[in-house]
């Protein structure tokens, strides 16, 4: 019976390993784009930091100066948004839709920007509860968080995307 239950199991995580299955908000970069340098006015910040931690994480290695980069990932033009997507029969907000955003673009190693810009953007919509403000209030800087986090993770698969040999061969 385990014999059984163990080759189930086996042949289940083959199966999922080997259709694509990616978990949410993680971000592979490609040996080719290594090493990585993360920069641009959006890098300093939250974001950047994210990108940052992802990019470690994945065990990609990270340079400080782009000189020493394969490519360069320069982030910018970040922007987040909230407004009153709907109100109640009172009159009050009864949701908020929360919106985060960057243009980013990579550079080869002598800084010719090789692909881009491209512009990626989160939306998120909040339920407000009109009798808990504080407890609104965290769901929505909570939501913010992951918006950030998403963002990166998104920012990343784009820029994974990039192949050096197909830009070369459509130009």
């Amino acid at each position: 019976m385990t014999l059984t239950r163990l080759s189930l199991i086996s042949l289940l995580v083959l199966l999922v390993g080997g259709c694509g299955f990616h978990l949410r908000n993680t971000a592979t970069v490609p040996d080719h784009l290594q090493p990585i340098y993360v920069g641009g006015d959006a890098s300093f910040g939250a974001l950047g930091q994210r990108l940052r931690i992802k990019l470690l994480d994945d065990s990609v290695q990270v340079v400080r100066n782009p000189a020493e980069a394969a490519y360069q990932l320069i982030v910018s033009d970040q922007y987040h948004q909230a407004r009153n997507a709907s109100i109640d029969q009172r009159g009050r907000v009864a949701e908020s839709a929360l919106f985060t955003g960057a243009t980013f673009e990579l550079r080869d190693s002598s800084g010719r920007t090789v692909w881009g810009p491209l512009l990626v953007e989160e939306r998120r919509t909040v339920i407000n509860n009109p009798d808990n403000i504080t407890a609104t209030n965290e769901e929505i800087e909570l939501t913010r968080e992951e918006m950030l986090d998403s963002l990166a993770a998104r920012i990343l698969r784009r820029a994974g995307a990039y192949q050096p040999d197909a830009a070369a061969t459509s130009n």
